[in-house]
């Protein structure tokens, strides 16, 4: 499994049985605490490193709801099911955190490129819903700060270019 997953270049995989039936996953996670860690032989059948029963979620399920579920359970890849109840994806705790970067990178260029106060004011609304997600999602409080911090900073510095735009530059260097 260790191998495979080096090959193919992906951190776990789901273990199926003879008739096709999805038993389990196995991550790198598992392989580092269960088997290294714990000394097994690494010759051990995959049935004896995998989680089972999988955890699962329904493909109409909302990002939040994936990642809220994931933190409750301590858990990095969380399946998704079709209505038939049929195995559609893998979803990765570290693909969703990535979404929330992505917001991040645009709402931070969406404030630098602000025309006004009150369209830095308004960008600025959505900071909150981005932490929160990223929150639920089990990002660290480190990471939260930092930003909240560099959003603040970036919506700080966009009013005042825009007040320099404004009112000339300052009669004093300023902090």
């Amino acid at each position: 499994a260790a191998a495979r997953m080096g090959r193919l270049s992906c951190d776990a995989l789901l273990v199926t049985g003879p008739s096709g039936e999805t038993l389990g996953i196995v991550t790198g996670r598992d392989i580092r605490e269960r088997v290294v860690a714990r000394g097994l032989d690494a010759a051990s059948a995959v049935r004896e490193v995998m989680s089972a029963p999988l955890v699962s979620i329904p493909g109409t399920a909302l990002l939040p709801e994936a990642l809220a579920l994931m933190r409750a359970r301590d858990i990095g890849h969380l399946v998704v099911r079709d209505a038939s109840g049929s195995v559609r994806g893998l979803l990765r705790a570290k693909d969703l955190l990535q979404l929330h970067r992505h917001s991040i990178a645009v709402l931070r260029a969406g404030i630098a490129e602000a025309a006004g106060p009150a369209e830095v004011a308004s960008r600025r609304t959505r900071l909150p819903g981005i932490v929160q997600a990223m929150a639920a999602g089990g990002a660290r409080p480190a990471s939260l700060l930092r930003t909240i911090s560099a959003v603040s900073d970036m919506a700080v510095a966009r009013l005042v270019e825009l007040a320099v735009e404004e009112m000339g530059p300052p009669p004093a260097p300023f902090a």
